[in-house]
């Protein structure tokens, strides 16, 4: 998602390393939903601990990125919204050995977050 906005930070794009295969391959939350919630912040949130309204407006954006996510996937969780357990070493390889398994996950999950996302944001903009 930085590519969509320009994002040219090395610092961001390497602190969010972490996320792949919900955190770090244990199939807890999806890095493209953390990764919206980190994009939010950016675009949106307080560059001061006294910045309160910019706090709560970007809460307010996080939860709702929160619902289109789960209303689409039915779940945050990478395990359940690919149907396999990551934290398996096993199972990760074969998985992620299947060029198929790649692609659903880039196109299918990173693609369409990504798609919701620029919703998401139009949606913000328009409003605000």
């Amino acid at each position: 998602m930085m590519e969509l906005f320009n994002i040219r930070n090395k610092g961001i794009l390497k602190s969010a390393t972490g996320f792949g295969g919900g955190i770090g391959n244990m199939g807890s939350t999806c890095g493209a939903f953390v990764g919206g919630v980190l994009i939010l912040g950016i675009l949106y949130g307080r560059t001061s601990l006294k910045h309160f309204k910019e706090k709560e407006e970007t809460y307010l954006y996080c939860s709702k990125w929160y619902k289109v996510f789960i209303s689409h996937f039915k779940s945050c969780n990478c395990c359940d919204i690919l149907g396999v357990d990551l934290r398996d070493n096993n199972l990760r390889k074969k998985y992620w050995g299947e060029k198929a398994n790649r692609e659903k996950c880039a196109k299918l999950v990173v693609g369409e977050t990504a798609r919701m996302f620029l919703e998401l944001i139009r949606e913000i903009e328009e409003v605000g």
